[in-house]
């Protein structure tokens, strides 16, 4: 099925309304989460500040070594939000230039999945690393620029398979369009804290 140029940028409009949306609200809830955890670390700060100059006079070390804790804790939560919020980040802008190249190349993308971003070392150095499992469909020759392109605008970017399927004529004489399944892996080094 063919789309016209109209439909097809309507529908990439609405495509990036879609994930602005979604940006926009996982941002604000990330943002209430971090505000939250801001909070606690500095009310746990100001009682240990107290505290310190208690504990000097009263020797009560073990509630010290609570209130360490509950910080420690705090500042981690901090550090995580802010981790998860950076995968997202990617993780919509990957999504956005993958629609951008297929578009550039005349294919449709039909599906794109991803299994939840993680970590992997190669050569002593650790990366973040995001799998993708990207569904094409268009002439053959158009899905072969396609990867070229991506592969180009990707140079941490690895295509771990493709599968081509050409179909033959069906029963009533139509050509099904060929399709593609394609597995990329990009790897990024991990952002300083």
């Amino acid at each position: 099925m063919k789309l016209s140029k109209t439909t097809l940028m309507a529908l990439c409009v609405g495509i990036f309304v879609v994930l602005g949306g979604s940006l926009g609200l996982a941002y604000a809830g990330q943002g209430q989460k971090q505000g939250q955890l801001s909070t606690e670390l500095a009310s746990t700060q100001a009682l240990l500040d107290k505290q310190t100059a208690n504990f000097a006079k009263e020797g009560l070390p073990a509630k010290q070594k609570d209130l360490e804790t509950r910080l420690t804790r705090a500042e981690s939560g901090i550090n995580d939000v802010r981790a998860k919020l950076r995968q997202i980040i990617q993780s919509i802008e990957v999504t956005d230039n993958l629609f951008k190249t297929a578009y550039a190349s005349s294919v449709n993308i039909t599906s794109v999945r991803s299994t939840p971003p993680g970590k992997e070392k190669l050569n002593g150095t650790s990366y973040d690393v995001l799998p993708l499992n990207v569904e094409l469909e268009g002439e053959v020759s158009n899905m072969l620029t396609f990867i070229l392109s991506w592969s180009e605008g990707h140079p941490t970017g690895v295509v771990e398979s493709v599968n081509i399927d050409v179909p033959g004529p069906t029963a009533n004489g139509t050509m099904p369009s060929p399709s593609a399944t394609l597995k990329l892996v990009i790897y990024n080094l991990p952002e300083a804290e």
